[in-house]
């Protein structure tokens, strides 16, 4: 997903390790990993905007994560 969206390899580390907490903490149950993936992604993207990193918006992401999802049913 975020080789997808053009992003760096140090927001994807820390959505990964967002993902990761998450589950261990078991907070993912019942819940679309893709979805969850995504969160993940856009809530770290979100901080590197407000640092001025980037003017990605949440539509693009989703729209990635479509495409993955469709590519892989």
């Amino acid at each position: 997903m975020t080789s997808a969206l053009g992003l760096d390899d140090e927001l994807c580390d820390r959505a990964c390790l967002l993902f990761s907490t998450a589950q261990a903490d078991g907070l993912l149950l019942g819940r679309s990993i893709e979805a969850m993936a995504a969160a993940g992604v856009y809530s770290k993207w979100c901080v590197s905007v407000e640092s001025g990193w980037s003017t990605r918006n949440m539509d693009t992401i989703t729209n990635v994560v479509i495409a993955h999802c469709a590519s892989h049913h």
